[in-house]
C-alpha cells in the first residue's frame, strides 16, 4: 500500500485538496490490500479552509508516516490589501518549504 499524504493550510480550496483525497482513496476501493492509503499533513490543526470549513489534519509536518506520494493543492491569490492567501502564502513558510524538500526527497 502506497501512503499518499496530502498538505492542508488555512485558506486552502476545498476542492483542491477533496479532489485528490477522493480519487486515491476510491482508487481500488475493491482490491485487497487497497492500493492506497490517503492522509491529510498539516503545520497544526485545525485548518480552516475558504469559507471557513474547519478540518482537522490526521498527522502534522513534524509527525506522520513515511509518503510516497504528495500533493501540494493549488488555491490562493491575494487578499483586497495585497496580503497573499492560501497557497500563495504558504510558497514563503519555511516550515512548509523544508516539509516538501525532506518528504519529497524520501517519496
Amino acid at each position: 500500500m502506497r501512503t499518499v499524504a496530502i498538505l492542508l493550510f488555512n485558506e486552502i480550496e476545498v476542492l483542491d485538496f477533496a479532489g485528490p483525497f477522493e480519487v486515491f482513496g476510491v482508487a481500488g476501493r475493491h482490491d485487497d490490500p487497497k492500493p492506497f492509503r490517503v492522509v491529510t499533513v498539516a503545520e497544526r490543526g485545525p485548518v480552516y479552509a475558504r469559507n471557513g470549513l474547519s478540518l482537522n489534519p490526521t498527522y502534522l509536518l513534524n509527525d506522520h508516516p513515511k509518503a510516497d506520494i504528495i500533493i501540494v493543492p493549488g488555491g490562493g491569490g491575494q487578499h483586497a490589501d495585497g496580503t497573499p492567501y492560501g497557497s500563495r502564502r504558504e510558497m514563503d513558510n519555511p516550515a512548509v518549504l523544508n516539509w516538501v524538500r525532506r518528504t519529497a526527497a524520501t517519496a
